[in-house]
């Protein structure tokens, strides 16, 4: 393929960092055969081999939508600027802005709300596992 236009969103989310080194290459490769390619990642060892970072910010959602950085990867990184500490702070903004999110449930209030027999199949298989 060539002339194409790739957009990926977060391709590196629950991968071995030997696989998000071959991703790096294969999307190498395509840059090489004239494509673009678009990522939208927080994977800090992904930006370095970037030919062009853009950073949106300041905060998430309303509280962002701004270019905060624009540039090569070396003085983004030089900045110190990555977006995990924006997403550390997402949960803070969100709940000064006053739209938090209930937190999750956990899994034990997830186990009691479930059938009974599902919740019986649960700790069997717990009780397996341990013995």
């Amino acid at each position: 393929m060539v002339n194409t236009l790739f957009v990926l969103d977060e391709p590196t989310v629950g991968l071995h960092a030997a696989d998000s080194e071959r991703l790096a290459d294969v999307l190498a490769e395509l840059v090489r055969r004239d494509n673009t390619v678009v990522l939208v990642e927080h994977d800090p060892d992904m930006l370095r081999v970037a030919d062009h970072v853009i950073e949106l910010g300041p905060g998430p959602g309303a509280a962002g939508g701004e270019v905060v950085y624009s540039g090569p990867p070396s003085g983004f990184m030089a900045r110190g600027a990555t977006a995990l500490p924006a997403l550390r702070g997402a949960a803070r903004a969100l709940a000064d802005a006053g739209r938090a999110r209930a937190p999750w449930p956990s899994r034990a209030k997830l186990a009691q709300g479930a059938p009974p027999g599902r919740r019986r199949a649960r700790h069997r298989g717990r009780a397996r596992r341990r013995t």
